[in-house]
């Protein structure tokens, strides 16, 4: 069917809007062409990247029912088809890692933007960059493990497992409907129908589809096998399928704010693979126990998950601290340091109400400049953020565990500052001993000597002084005489006066002198007994 309109002008405006809705869709759309040098057929091989969603990870954990048996874990990736068409038949491979990566319009054109500048009488260039060189190593490995088998080799299939089904045949016959046994002619009983097999039974039986290998710093999950994903749809892809380590534990962290722990574990990643970060749910007695988050783990790493608060412990601190008498004494180059100590103390009371024992790991924050102390428990790790101590409560008992920590404080005095009154407060406070008194004494009498001879000098600069202004007022009075009857007197009076003065100027001098002398020669007999002296005492 075709539609055409009659009318000549809006025949026209609608083919230019057309056009315009037209021009719009191609400024998407990009033509290439691929020219090639040479004569005669050859085939080429085209390849190209479409953004995709990012494949997310979840993972199950199976918790054994069997003493001595390992957890399984199972691990899933959630793929999307978002391209626009069908994967049929398609390989999967899947990547793990954090690489770098942006978008940049190559295809759009792009011009320099020039700085605007005025003419000026000598030309000068703009400042420019340069980039470095990226260069990218690669390194090759492999690694076993994998998923799942379930399904055909076309399509990406999910299973849903009921307790009671696998496992059974189909029987035309009741159990029921047979003869009793003992009745003459009668047939035996038949055997009592077999029991179904276990969810975690059912799990372990499955084999694995998917191989994962090191590509440098990321990790590669490739399916053996093709599969199938229709369009804008989603498949949920088996990539793990092991044993793992892992302990159950009970994680508690005071920052949480809640007295109740909770149930985690302390998982080993004991493959070969790099588990990608995800969820993860968790099965104990075929019981759906908890779930919770991970970071991605590389092989041998150790990490606790929780997924559960535990309800049969509660987890209470109390806080003490103290700072302790001076302990060290160091004095070096003139200065002495006072080392003590501020000790601080933490203690967890654990009460465990359940029937069976529990392991507990505690999280103790880490505090800059504070250290664990002697007799201290040593934790089993230690995290950027916490120390990790574990301690185990037997059913129905009470624990506790106490953390000391303590950091150095230092107190800094300059010792030619200091005088008796100091050296007596030190004695009195226990902050120094014998020894270090005798020294300090020794610095403080030497200083007292020093201190002397500058006021010995101040004393004669004062001297000096007060003669200067006596010989300003005679001068003045000079000069008020002149003139009058008794000029010529007092004028050799005054002269007299000034003479005996300027006397006294130079015998002041000349013990300023001497005592610059000796107060130069005290002053660096002081300098060196404080460079000479030296002590690392403890008290």
């Amino acid at each position: 069917m075709t539609v055409r309109v009659a009318e000549r002008d809006l025949a026209g405006e609608v083919g230019r809007y057309l056009d315009l809705i037209s021009s719009a869709r191609e400024q998407d759309l990009r033509r290439m062409s691929i020219s090639t040098v040479g004569s005669g057929d050859r085939q080429l091989y085209v390849s190209y990247i479409s953004e995709v969603p990012i494949w997310k990870t979840t993972y199950r954990l199976v918790l054994p029912s069997k003493a001595g048996a390992k957890p399984l874990l199972q691990g899933w990736a959630i793929v999307d088809n978002t391209v626009g068409e069908d994967w049929n038949d398609v390989e999967l491979s899947l990547v793990a890692g954090a690489p770098q990566s942006f978008i940049q319009q190559l295809s759009q054109p792009y011009y320099s933007r020039r700085p605007v500048v005025p003419l000026p009488e000598a030309a000068m260039l703009t400042p420019q960059t340069h980039q470095g060189t990226l260069l990218e190593e690669e390194r090759e490995g492999t690694g076993a493990g994998g998923g799942f088998r379930a399904g055909g080799p076309a399509a990406v299939q999910m299973m849903a497992m009921q307790p009671g089904v696998a496992g059974l045949a189909d029987k035309s016959e009741s159990y029921f409907s047979r003869p009793a046994a003992g009745r003459a002619g009668a047939p035996p009983p038949a055997p009592p129908p077999p029991q179904p097999a276990r969810p975690s039974e059912i799990l372990a039986t499955m084999e694995a589809s998917a191989q994962g290998q090191e590509l440098g710093d990321l990790f590669e999950y490739k399916l053996k096998e093709r599969v199938t994903i229709r369009k804008n749809q989603s498949a949920m892809v088996p990539v793990v399928h092991t044993e793992i380590a892992a302990e159950k534990v009970s994680l508690w962290n005071e920052a949480k704010g809640t007295a109740r722990p909770l149930r985690a574990l302390w998982l080993t990643n004991s493959s070969n693979l790099t588990l990608d970060g995800g969820s993860f749910s968790v099965l104990e007695d075929e019981t759906f126990a908890g779930e919770g988050l991970t970071d991605a783990l590389k092989p041998g790493e150790k990490r606790l998950l929780s997924y559960a608060i535990d309800l049969g412990m509660t987890v209470d601190t109390k806080r003490e601290s103290s700072r302790e008498n001076v302990t060290r004494v160091r004095i070096v180059r003139g200065v002495m340091t006072h080392v003590s100590e501020e000790r601080a103390t933490r203690t967890y009371t654990v009460r465990n109400e359940d029937t069976s024992a529990r392991s507990l790991v505690i999280e103790h924050p880490v505090q800059a400049e504070w250290k664990l102390a002697a007799g201290a428990p040593k934790p089993d790790e230690t995290t950027p953020d916490y120390y990790r101590f574990r301690t185990t409560v037997d059913p129905k008992k009470t624990a506790t565990l106490a953390v000391t920590e303590f950091r150095p404080l230092e107190t800094r005095y300059t010792i030619t500052d200091l005088n008796d009154d100091h050296i007596q407060f030190f004695l009195r406070a226990k902050a120094i001993n014998d020894r270090v008194e005798t020294e300090l004494r020794k610095i403080t009498a030497q200083r007292y000597v020093v201190a002397g001879y500058d006021k010995d000098i101040r004393d004669r600069q004062a001297q000096i002084q007060t003669i200067f202004n006596d010989q300003q007022r005679v001068r003045e009075n000079m000069k008020a005489l002149k003139g009058s009857a008794e000029e010529k007197q007092l004028l050799q009076r005054y002269t007299r006066q000034l003479d005996q003065q300027e006397n006294q100027l130079d015998a002041l001098r000349a013990e300023i002198a001497q005592l610059q002398q000796k107060r130069d020669a005290a002053q660096a007999e002081l300098a060196r007994m404080v460079e000479a002296l030296d002590l690392d005492v403890t008290l």
